[in-house]
């Protein structure tokens, strides 16, 4: 049963991909993908597509696998990759004839799945699993599915900043105004704190008109840098940097 679920998933992730063995030239293959994503939507695969994840990560869970090998993982990154392809190719698709069908893919994702509010809440639930101990989940997959579900339902940052503007007008709200006189050093933060200790240069000014911008490097020339040292280490920071490339 194992096998015949990976070698499925295998054939449908070849399709997806445009069936490169039986394209000509790299266009051909790219809109054959565009095409097939839609064809394997239209043939109601992506309920299947999620309950065989949701299967997976239940089975992993009984188990308590902890292994970090990839073959032992293989079938869960089939299912990933599977996933993470449809959503990149339905997302690119600018067709006038397919956007009523990528409005309903995409709103899919978002409605309940298997005990999850969304598919954001299910990877979630991935990377917390994995968090816990379940090792053998392929997480740099699980978060790149999370993140451009995040870029397909939210939008980037004009569209959110576009549709805040919308709910606002229509609540009778004013037009929300990004406040331009944050906090920009750890001199302003402090200075209303202690505002007799701490002088507060202007950041905004241009540094040749407020040479206390400048800090003197070791060799004594000016350079642009914070004029305290950090707290940590460069050792610490290193260390941090290894340990975190080996755990992903």
């Amino acid at each position: 049963w194992y096998q015949r679920r990976v070698r499925g998933t295998q054939c449908i992730l070849y399709i997806l991909q445009g069936k490169y063995n039986e394209c000509n030239t790299l266009a051909e293959c790219l809109n054959r993908s565009t095409e097939n994503a839609f064809l394997v939507y239209e043939c109601g695969f992506l309920p299947i597509l999620l309950k065989q994840i949701d299967l997976q990560l239940q089975e992993y869970k009984a188990e308590n696998r902890q292994s970090d090998h990839v073959e032992e993982s293989f079938a869960m990154r089939m299912l990933l990759n599977t996933l993470y392809t449809m959503m990149c190719l339905m997302k690119a698709a600018e067709q006038e004839s397919v956007q009523e069908q990528r409005s309903a893919f995409f709103k899919e994702l978002s409605e309940p799945m298997h005990g999850y509010d969304n598919l954001g809440l299910f990877m979630l639930e991935m990377i917390y699993s994995f968090e816990k101990g379940l090792s053998i989940l392929p997480i740099k997959k699980i978060t790149l599915i999370f993140w451009k579900y995040l870029l397909s339902t939210l939008g980037n940052m004009e569209d959110i900043a576009d549709k805040k503007a919308k709910i606002r007008d229509e609540n009778g709200l004013h037009p929300w105004v990004e406040p331009k006189d944050l906090p920009c050093s750890q001199w302003q933060v402090l200075q209303p704190q202690f505002p007799d200790r701490i002088p507060v240069p202007d950041m905004m000014e241009d540094e040749s008109e407020n040479p206390n911008l400048l800090c003197p490097s070791e060799d004594g020339e000016p350079s642009r840098r914070l004029p305290w040292k950090p707290k940590a280490r460069q050792a610490d920071v290193e260390l941090y940097l290894r340990t975190c490339r080996q755990k992903f």
